[in-house]
């Protein structure tokens, strides 16, 4: 059929090359100003998994897990003349109904990806936060000094919300008393913004590694 094993292939080839020209086609605009930079970045990064989505498929379908691919090969190795000229006459016909049918085929929809980057919201903050300029803590601020320990520690001296985002990482200084339940479930609201922040600043910057990295030197300890 016209998606046999090898047309398919190629299509998922074209599929991850489109992805790539569209990469190479956004970092020929430089960017005029920092949100133009963040948002042209999450396109980037967006096409980078339309390209890890498309050599999968590639992968799979060299696996040939179905024979598709093997079967065109050995039809195209096949030693009868007649055989080769009937099946190459055969799949001509069959792509030229295809392409009858949908005359761009796999490239209008991965040029109908690549639009939709244009034209979608890939990112948003908040008025605080100035497009990844600064982070916004101001509910974990309150999450924090509302836990009961630190909230009697500041009774005299109320924690203000620029002191402690100078001081909210110095997690060593918090007294063991402090260090509850809820104190952890305040810790792990931080860390996840912390983390969504910086994937919605930095979306082209991978931290797996740096987390990978950090967690092993933590153990070692």
């Amino acid at each position: 059929s016209a998606h046999g094993g090898l047309e398919t292939l190629r299509v998922a080839h074209e599929d991850a090359e489109r992805y790539e020209q569209a990469i190479v086609d956004e970092l020929k605009k430089p960017a005029k100003t920092h949100r133009e930079k963040v948002v042209q970045n999450h396109r980037i990064r967006r096409l980078v998994e339309l390209i890890r989505g498309a050599c999968e498929r590639v992968s799979v379908l060299y696996e040939d897990r179905e024979g598709a691919l093997q079967a065109d090969m050995e039809a195209i190795h096949d030693e009868n003349p007649s055989k080769v000229m009937n099946m190459f006459t055969a799949r001509i016909a069959e792509l030229r109904e295809q392409h009858r049918k949908f005359p761009l085929g796999s490239l209008q929809d991965a040029n109908a990806d690549i639009a939709h980057l244009s034209t979608q919201d890939l990112v948003s903050f908040s008025g605080e936060e100035r497009m990844g300029r600064n982070v916004d803590l101001n509910a974990l601020f309150q999450e924090y000094i509302n836990l009961p320990v630190i909230s009697h520690q500041h009774q005299k001296q109320p924690l203000d919300y620029h002191t402690y985002l100078s001081t909210f990482a110095n997690f060593a200084e918090i007294p063991v008393r402090a260090k509850t339940r809820d104190y952890y479930r305040y810790l792990q609201s931080l860390y996840e913004y912390l983390l969504d922040f910086h994937s919605r600043a930095l979306p082209l910057e991978d931290l797996t590694a740096s987390l990978k990295s950090s967690e092993e030197s933590f153990e070692q300890q």
